[in-house]
């Protein structure tokens, strides 16, 4: 049993070897075109007042990629983490808007549609809409403290309530061809 681990390991390891990954050089127009993106990660708590089961609370992750300076689209993933509604969990994409009030202190606010349910939520068909609006304050460069309110309805099922979150972002250009 051995041996045959072993050979299973050296097989795996000599294809690695004879694989080669090969990226063709950028060309000086290639070079030209190249722009930066400007984007957000999130990574937030978000309480839920209401709910199926009374109130509960979900983690959640979101990356936000700008196509204007001030306008993005959004991703967004959150899971069960407090209340009584073990395996709920939700799944977004969306368009917001982020714009600076103030030296270090910026508004943003986005609507997401999307799909969630499980752990006995009363979620209809599962598909859902969630609008979100708050601040976010820059603590250091490139770092955020975020702080949202919001309202989230799934409108075939029961699930209907008022949001909070609030949470860490940060901040990185991404080059684009």
């Amino acid at each position: 049993m051995l041996n045959f681990k072993k050979s299973i390991f050296l097989s795996i390891f000599c294809l690695g070897l004879s694989c080669q990954i090969q990226a063709a050089d950028l060309s000086t127009a290639d070079y030209k075109n190249l722009t930066k993106q400007k984007t957000f990660e999130h990574l937030l708590y978000e309480a839920y007042g209401n709910s199926t089961h009374g109130p509960a609370g979900v983690l959640g992750y979101q990356v936000d990629s700008f196509f204007t300076n001030n306008f993005y689209f959004s991703i967004a993933i959150y899971g069960i983490v407090s209340g009584n509604q073990g395996g709920f969990g939700i799944v977004s994409a969306g368009a917001g808007l982020r714009y600076n009030l103030i030296n270090n202190l910026d508004f943003d606010s986005k609507l997401l549609i999307g799909s969630g349910g499980g752990g006995g939520v009363k979620g209809g068909g599962g598909i859902m809409f969630e609008v979100l609006s708050g601040l976010s304050w820059q603590l250091l460069k490139n770092i955020y403290l975020d702080f949202k309110i919001g309202y989230l309805k799934f409108p075939t099922g029961e699930l209907e309530t008022f949001t909070y979150n609030f949470g860490f972002s940060w901040r990185y250009d991404k080059l684009i061809l």
